[in-house]
């Protein structure tokens, strides 16, 4: 069970100042005694009465008193010397302080976290370190808002350059008596996320990163309950306010900020609600009594007229007998009515018979027309899926023919490569020629020592040619990984191709249906034929209908599932331009007027009947279901033409398979359509349904398609930059191994050379043999690269033939799909022929029918009429006989007389016997009740009075006590650098001012303001000002943005020493102060924490965590 909840921790509140110090004579103070501890002088008046409570007109605050300040602040200054003479240890806090920060993508901050001690902590940095940003951080956290930081005016300007998102965590103690421990455990998180599109959102999560809520409000109730004020310009002082409060703030700006910092001014704005509402609830009752007598006097009267109240039994008695008769003389005229009506009732019932006949027959001979057109459908669909493979087999074709257009000229590549390794042959042959002619004009001599190097530079070339073989072969193995990579990327690109294509076409088509029917919003028409217009004024201004006929269909049908839209238009065909009447001669007037117009259009006849509806299990999706029909007669229409409430939609072909196998008689499925997996079209609006959904869904798609289709595109590329750097590298390889086999000849020629000088001769003509050999290799190279090339000019020629063929087959199927179409279309005719007839017939039965059951009706009506009429006349009188002479008419009369006459009577009392005797009740209880309600309204309002002045009498305590606070605390704080200052706390100036007086050093050279003073002294007596302000709050939290930015060293050290010495005296608080300057005079310590910022890496992937 989650623990009591605690009242806010406001800044000793007034009922908590007041508690403890109502009565200035405590014995904590004997100093003060009960003469001079005098109470607030308020200027309330007495009670004028007991009827009325007035509350004096003077000022609401109460007149301050001056003497109650001096002793207040006497009594303040003791208690600062006994807490300053008294080491109390500073433990801390079991809740409501910040462990951590995180940011992520926050300002200057990729990721940032920063863990904060439980007392004092500096956060230190260079400039643009990100140091306020903490601040930032931690009010946006606890539900603060971004203007008020003075950091942007939106969430979405706080996020990181080139970034979308941002999120930022704040973690909260929550030990001992913490705030839903059971649920949060030891710790809060609360984490707020916000993107550059303007949302935003909390996560408030447990220790173990458990979200419990979302909520804002929750997040106010943990504030609420730790007292965290982040509202309150003095808990957190951004870098903006505390330059403002520190260097620039009039004495009425410091006033404000204390006022604000502890709750005086939230307080006075809460008892000025009060005061009004008092004194709006006093004008009230005041008024009341004017109302009262008023209902007095209306009660005395209607008494009066009770009094004078007569009886007139006679005239009541002829009164009641002639309403017996009336009563029953009605149940004979009803009776003869009933007679005849029911003779007609069974007039139509032979009719409705010989109806039921003929649409019998029409129905047989629909059910064949919609047999014929269901088959001609299915043909259309089952040519439509032959014709999809043919055009993929077709797809395939081409893309065989692109392949082997790229494998020839990767041929022609490796031809050029081998013309270039011939020609070489041939030069080096040429070379080699010459240098045996050289040779054999020059003698060489042996030099001692030159074998060695020789054998060892020997060595090294067959090293290298071997390991040039090696890369070559590891080259070659890559190569085939590449070749077989292309491949696949180029099927996958095409089938990316494939699918942007239809993805394009469609959104195309979209986009065009999407501007049509924006241009029929202006005027619906112009989704129909051009001469539509004309034809419905033609319609309009015929005269002669029955019934005026109801059209176009789709005009009053909306898709609510675009997905089924061309399933849903195959079922419909033509019917949607249709328009529908409910007689026949309105058939034949309507027709006429298409002709003049010029435009041809279905007209069904429907029935006008009720219709009760057999559909399938509501586990179904019906066409029925999917439709949003605004007119009657249309949906009648569509379900007897069309059987839409019996069609079913499934999207699955083999569930929808399963279904109709399983299906029984009494399931009421009588058709079931799927959707085709191979071409899942979206749709377009059917009758006025917006597609503005459907173009987002195809654009998303396109896009996906193309970013498919460019990844795509990229590796393709890629393995074709592989694949081009590998033929460059093999004809480096190669060229590497022949250099490092040259070489290797050339010093085996010089060895040769050495050991026989003549063997240089040989060695050359070897040379020029291996050449040979060589170019001879590269003809047979280049022979066999010639028969390649045949091999795949043969597959292009048999690639190209079966395209073609391809072509052809397309063609074919495409044919037949338009066969099939034309055949489907002519059944669609004449199942409308029929379907015409039938709904004459199935209109004239229910037309008869419903004539019939309207008389049955009218028969039952005046049946239940004189049922009624019998049991409202036994109520009145048992039967009576009525005299033959008397009609109901002159018995009316008669009565209608004896009644005039009792009201005249009556009008002499104003009214009614029982009009009389109400008013005179009705006026007594409203006097009664509006004057007991007037007596509590009026006891309410003098507890109210009451407590109003105790609250206004503690408010003005606690201004007193909490003034005293901060004065004592200024003085001594001023005195830790031998000045003397003095507060003043001016309450009853307007506007009230704070102002500080100083007097530096020990020689008594008077009083200075704040304008007078160095910066240093002028920062440093702010500061005093700034701490005496926090110990007069209760937040448990002080957050402080560059204290020292005016200070010098000296001021600074001291004023740092004096907020550590500050902290460590106020039991429980955290302290957050930033400062740009460095700590090196300060180490950190179990009381103070030193935090320093490293400079953002800006252009890096991240900052890291801060744990110093």
């Amino acid at each position: 069970m989650p623990g009591p909840k605690r009242r806010r921790n406001a800044p000793a509140s007034e009922e908590e100042e007041s508690s403890g110090e109502e009565e200035p004579t405590s014995s904590r103070n004997p100093l003060i005694s009960s003469q001079a501890a005098k109470r607030p002088r308020f200027n309330y008046e007495s009670d004028a009465g007991d009827d009325d409570l007035e509350l004096s007109s003077s000022p609401r605050v109460p007149e301050y008193d001056f003497d109650l300040e001096d002793l207040s602040t006497q009594r303040a200054e003791m208690e600062i010397r006994e807490e300053m003479a008294t080491e109390k240890p500073n433990v801390p806090a079991e809740n409501g302080i910040i462990q951590s920060v995180t940011c992520q993508n926050f300002m200057c901050h990729r990721w940032l976290e920063i863990k904060f001690g439980p007392f004092v902590n500096f956060v230190i940095g260079h400039n643009g370190s990100g140091k306020s940003a903490i601040l930032t951080a931690i009010t946006l956290c606890l539900g603060g808002k971004a203007a008020a930081t003075n950091r942007g005016t939106s969430m979405k300007s706080l996020i990181k350059e080139g970034e979308d998102t941002s999120r930022i965590t704040v973690k909260l103690k929550n030990q001992g008596d913490g705030f839903k421990t059971e649920q949060y455990g030891d710790a809060i998180l609360i984490e707020r996320n916000f993107t550059r599109d303007g949302s935003s959102g909390y996560k408030l999560k447990s220790s173990d990163n458990k979200v419990i809520s979302s909520k804002k409000e929750e997040l106010e109730e943990i504030c609420d309950y730790f007292g965290l004020q982040v509202d309150n310009p003095m808990t957190i002082l951004t870098q903006d306010s505390a330059r403002q409060f520190l260097s620039s703030s009039t004495n009425a700006e410091k006033y404000k900020f204390f006022a604000k910092g502890v709750n005086l001014e939230q307080l006075d704005q809460d008892y000025s609600l009060i005061k009004n509402g008092i004194d709006s609830t006093d004008a009230v009752l005041h008024n009341k009594l004017a109302d009262i007598d008023d209902l007095k006097k209306l009660m005395i009267r209607a008494n009066e007229r009770l009094d004078q109240l007569k009886s007139h039994e006679t005239l009541r008695d002829k009164i009641e007998l002639l309403i017996r008769q009336m009563a029953w003389a009605q149940v004979r005229d009803a009776e003869v009515e009933l007679e005849g009506k029911v003779k007609k009732a069974t007039l139509a019932e032979n009719k409705v018979t010989k109806a039921a006949n003929e649409r019998e027959t029409a129905s047989k001979t629909f059910d064949d027309a919609h047999q014929a057109y269901e088959e001609a459908l299915d043909k259309v669909n089952k040519e439509k899926a032959k014709l999809a493979p043919v055009v993929e087999a077709k797809e395939t074709a081409k893309e065989a023919v692109d392949n082997n257009k790229k494998e020839m000229q990767g041929l022609l590549a490796t031809e050029r490569e081998i013309k270039g390794s011939f020609e070489g042959s041939q030069r080096k042959i040429t070379e080699t020629k010459h240098e045996i002619l050289a040779e054999e004009r020059r003698l060489s001599e042996n030099d001692g020592g030159r074998n060695s190097r020789l054998i060892e530079e020997q060595e090294q070339h067959e090293r290298d040619a071997q390991r040039a073989r090696g890369a070559l072969q590891e080259l070659e193995a890559k190569n085939l990984e590449n070749k077989s990579a292309l491949e696949a990327a180029k099927r996958e690109m095409s089938e990316a191709r494939a699918a942007v294509d239809p993805c394009s076409d469609d959104l195309r088509s979209a986009q065009a249906h999407l501007s049509q029917i924006r241009k029929s919003e202006q005027n619906f028409m112009n989704a129909f034929d051009r001469k539509m217009p004309q034809l419905l004024s033609a319609i309009n201004r015929e005269s002669r209908f029955k019934k005026k006929p109801v059209g176009p269909v789709g005009v009053h049908v909306t898709l609510r599932d675009p997905k089924w839209l061309h399933i849903v238009e195959n079922i419909f065909g033509s019917t949607l331009n249709a328009f529908l009447v409910t007689d026949y001669e309105d058939v034949t007037l309507l027709k006429k007027i298409m002709r003049e117009v010029g435009l041809e259009c279905p007209v069904n006849v429907i029935s006008q009947g009720r219709m009760d509806l057999e559909e399938p299990s509501a586990t179904f999706k019906t066409v029925l279901r999917i439709l949003e029909i605004t007119d009657d007669n249309v949906r009648r229409g569509l379900i007897v033409g069309n059987s839409i409430e019996q069609t079913i939609l499934v999207e699955d072909l083999q569930e929808a398979t399963d279904v109709m196998e399983r299906r029984r008689h009494g399931d009421n499925i009588g058709m079931c359509f799927s959707i085709n997996k191979q071409s899942p079209d979206w749709g377009h609006k059917v009758g006025g349904a917006q597609v503005e959904d459907q173009i987002n869904r195809l654009r998303e798609s396109l896009d996906n398609a193309k970013r498919q289709l460019r990844n795509k595109q990229e590796e393709l590329e890629m393995i074709e930059r592989d694949i081009e750097k590998y033929r460059s590298n093999r004809s480096k390889l190669n060229y590497e191994v022949h250099k490092c086999e040259d070489a290797v000849d050339k010093v085996k020629a010089l060895l040769e050379e050495n050991a026989q000088n003549d063997g240089k001769l040989d060695t050359l003509k070897a040379k020029l043999k291996v050449w040979e050999e060589r170019m001879e290799m590269n003809g047979r190279q280049y022979e066999e690269f010639v028969v390649s090339k045949e091999n795949i000019s043969a597959t292009a020629t048999r690639l190209v033939a079966q395209m073609r063929a391809a072509t052809q087959v397309v063609a074919l199927a495409a044919k037949h799909v338009e066969d099939a179409q034309l055949d489907e279309a002519t059944a669609r005719r004449r199942r409308e022929q029929c379907l015409a007839n039938k709904n004459h017939w199935y209109e004239k039965h229910r037309q008869y029918e419903d004539e019939a059951a309207a008389l049955r009706a009218v028969a039952e009506e005046s049946r239940s009429r004189v049922d009624r009429y019998i049991q409202g006349a036994s109520l009145v009188y048992p039967r009576i006989e009525v005299p033959r002479g008397d009609s109901t008419a002159t018995l009316d009369n008669r009565l209608t007389k004896l009644q005039k006459e009792l009201e005249r009577a009556e009008q002499m009392l104003g009214g009614t016997a029982e009009e009389v005797t109400a008013q005179a009740q009705q006026a007594t209880l409203n006097y009664t009740q509006a004057r007991d309600q007037r007596t509590s309204f009026q006891e309410l309002l003098r507890i109210a009075i009451s407590v109003y002045k105790e609250r206004l009498r503690r408010w003005g305590l606690f201004q007193c006590y909490i003034s005293a606070r901060a004065r004592a605390q200024f003085s001594w704080m001023m005195s830790e650098r031998a000045f003397k200052g003095r507060l003043r706390l001016e309450h009853t100036l307007k506007p009230a001012e704070l102002i500080i007086e100083v007097q530096p050093g020990q020689q008594d050279t008077g009083n200075r303001g704040p304008k007078t003073l160095s910066g240093g002294e002028k920062s440093f007596s702010t500061i005093c000002l700034l701490l005496s302000l926090w110990e007069a709050m209760g937040s448990p939290i002080r957050c402080l943005d560059e204290f020292d930015v005016f200070m010098d060293a000296i001021n600074r050290n001291i004023s740092v020493n004096m907020m550590i010495r500050a902290a460590e005296r106020s039991i429980g608080k955290q302290f957050i102060l930033i400062t740009p300057q460095t700590m090196n005079n300060q180490n950190t310590t179990s009381q103070v924490k030193i935090i320093k910022m490293r400079d953002p890496e800006r252009n890096n992937a991240g900052q890291t965590r801060i744990d110093a």
